[in-house]
């Protein structure tokens, strides 16, 4: 059995977290070769002492480690610096059973086939985890997935959509992860811009005349209020930038729901329907994301909205999901391939050692009408990375 290794001291600065500076300390060791593979780390009651500090700040700083596969945790024996592969060879993608059933499954199937071809190019195979087990059991890790983590088979771990209660455990596997969700979070470092979003679409809307904005988007608002929380970033973007462009709206307008939505197409559905049936109407709408559109457009068709006269329509669209839309409106589209990209990048950097980086996922935006509506889908269809 490995001894344990004299931790080099470091001298502890203000300002920053110490479980961050921790961190940095055994990464920097560990990225130097001063603690090489195999090596046992001192206890961490002992650690702890050693700083002045507590045990579980000591816990904390060296599994941020273990999540990024840098160290290893053996039951009874210690904690240990874990040989690293000379190559990113392999990695796994996890997807639970939301990825068969769920409003998302369009886009997570276009994202996963970008995830594909951008790991062939980079000569990095991929193993494919479906989790199929009744939801009462997806609280604990997978044992197809566990088996491949620790045969080594794989040597990083993509999670293109998460979700609690998984996100408790898949956020504790000990080998580089990388997650994507359109909130940033201790799990997720890979989110969607929204205040890009808003400004293009607030701009475009402002561009076209409209002093009046309404916004039909699904996910729940908090109950401390509209715009001041993470899980808010659509409504906060949304808020900071009417400002931004002498635009109003009304809290009538900001069409969202309090519970979760199985069905994001029957919610834009519905709440257009809603919103139009109000007395006083916003001359602008921006509806996100892709599926929530879907039902906006049908229902606008249904009420006979005389778009863009009555109404200036900004839609978001996935840029490999078809969507046959009638009616011309301005886009805000995502392109997979960024996503898949920030996901490959994300793995590659906690290979190598390297802290995590945020990403933020950029959009293009497309003005369209009525008369370029073929041209304006094929050429969402084909933008340039």
């Amino acid at each position: 059995m490995a001894e344990s290794v004299e931790n080099p001291p470091f001298k502890v600065q203000k300002g920053e977290a110490l479980h961050r500076q921790i961190t940095n300390h055994f990464r920097s060791l560990i990225a130097s070769g001063k603690l090489p593979a195999g090596s046992k780390l001192s206890r961490m009651h002992d650690l702890a002492a050693q700083w002045d500090t507590n045990y579980f700040t000591v816990h904390t700083a060296l599994t941020r480690l273990v999540r990024e596969g840098l160290l290893e945790r053996k039951p009874r024996l210690g904690t240990f610096v874990r040989k690293q592969n000379k190559r990113l060879g392999s990695v796994g993608i996890y997807y639970g059973d939301e990825i068969l059933i769920k409003h998302e499954r369009a886009f997570y199937r276009s994202l996963h086939g970008q995830l594909l071809n951008s790991l062939q190019k980079e000569n990095i195979s991929a193993k494919v985890f479906i989790d199929s087990r009744p939801q009462a059991l997806q609280v604990e890790p997978l044992a197809e997935l566990l088996e491949s983590i620790n045969s080594h088979s794989i040597h990083g771990l993509i999670v293109p959509l998460i979700g609690y209660p998984k996100e408790e455990w898949l956020g504790k596997m000990p080998l580089p992860t990388s997650f994507f969700s359109s909130v940033r979070s201790d799990y997720s470092r890979i989110c969607i811009d929204t205040n890009q979003i808003m400004t293009m679409a607030c701009k475009a809307l402002s561009d076209r005349g409209c002093r009046t904005v309404g916004l039909i988007y699904p996910t729940p608002l908090t109950e401390k209020g509209w715009g001041k929380n993470e899980n808010d970033t659509i409504p906060n973007a949304l808020e900071t930038q009417l400002k931004a462009f002498n635009l109003r709206t009304q809290k009538s307008w900001i069409r969202t729901p309090k519970t979760h939505q199985e069905s994001q197409e029957q919610f834009g559905y519905q709440e257009f329907h809603r919103l139009w049936s109000l007395k006083e109407r916003p001359d602008g709408l921006i509806v996100y994301p892709e599926n929530v559109s879907h039902g906006v457009v049908i229902a606008a068709l249904e009420r006979q909205v005389k778009v863009p006269s009555e109404l200036k329509l900004v839609l978001h669209k996935n840029q490999h999901v078809e969507f046959l839309c009638p009616l011309p409106a301005d886009w805000i589209i995502t392109r997979e391939k960024d996503i898949a990209d920030a996901l490959i990048q994300q793995i590659k950097d906690r290979f190598a050692g390297l802290e995590p980086q945020y990403y933020e996922i950029h959009h293009e935006f497309l003005k369209g009408s009525s008369r370029d509506l073929i041209s304006k889908f094929a050429l969402a269809n084909n933008l340039e990375a």
